[in-house]
């Protein structure tokens, strides 16, 4: 079985979310894979977040996941702050020379920087 067959198969069966350490025990204990290699959970972990499994599943929080379902609340996504609300303040770097060349130095709008 490949491994985004197998980790959906845990997911289907899973009442709730599963962390991709737990989804890697489960596909090892019930023989979903025959060759798991040498580090397994990296393997669910990176199946998760790449296409196609990435559009079928929904990250619940950091490491857990569940089945993304139009029947459950898990499959909403969280809601995003918008930008220019003033809920997201992202740093500005602007370049200053030194005596060895150039870099960047960060600065927020509250270090004076207009």
């Amino acid at each position: 079985m490949k491994w985004r067959e197998a980790i959906k198969k845990v997911l289907e069966d899973a009442d709730e979310p599963v962390h991709y350490t737990e989804i890697t025990q489960r596909i090892m204990v019930e023989g979903l894979r025959a060759g798991v290699g040498a580090n397994p959970a990296a393997t669910v972990a990176a199946q998760l977040s790449q296409p196609p499994l990435v559009k079928e599943v929904v990250r619940v929080e950091k490491g857990a996941y569940a089945l993304a379902r139009p029947d459950n609340a898990i499959a909403e996504p969280s809601p995003q702050p918008e930008i220019g609300t003033g809920a997201l303040q992202l740093p500005q770097v602007v370049q200053s020379r030194t005596r060895g060349g150039s870099r960047a130095q960060e600065r927020t709008a509250n270090d004076g920087i207009a």
